[in-house]
Order: C-alpha cells, then sequence, then structure tokens
C-alpha cells in the first residue's frame, strides 16, 4: 500500500491517508497525486460518491470532488 494509512475505493477512485494528507487516484491511473486545496489536517476520512469528508480531530468538514 505504498505506506498508506487507510484507502478507500468508490466511483472508480481511490482516496488514500498517509501521514495527514490525501491522494487520488483514477482507477485507469497507476500513481497516487496528492489532494491539493485542503486546508485542514486530516484523522480520519469518509468518501461517498463525489463528497470527501475530512475529519481532522475536531471538526468534520465536506468537500465535493469535481472532474479535472
Amino acid at each position: 500500500h505504498n505506506g498508506f494509512e487507510k484507502i478507500h475505493n468508490n466511483n472508480n477512485k481511490l482516496i488514500a491517508k498517509k501521514e495527514e494528507k490525501l491522494y487520488i487516484q483514477e482507477v485507469a491511473n497507476a500513481r497516487f497525486i496528492p489532494i491539493n486545496g485542503l486546508e485542514n489536517t486530516c484523522k480520519d476520512f469518509y468518501f461517498t460518491h463525489e463528497n470527501l469528508y475530512i475529519y481532522d480531530g475536531n471538526f468534520l468538514y465536506t468537500y465535493q470532488l469535481t472532474p479535472n
């Protein structure tokens, strides 16, 4: 798992957590790339459809992932 602590699969996308940062991988792509623009430290996350929920230890934040 390349040192990732958690990986979640949904809608042909993989989201992975490593050292409190999140990475995304399209299933057709072989490598994970960092998700830029997240202002919060990630203690835990959940991914469903196009919504990404990030828990920073105090609050739960919701982000909508959109295709490039």
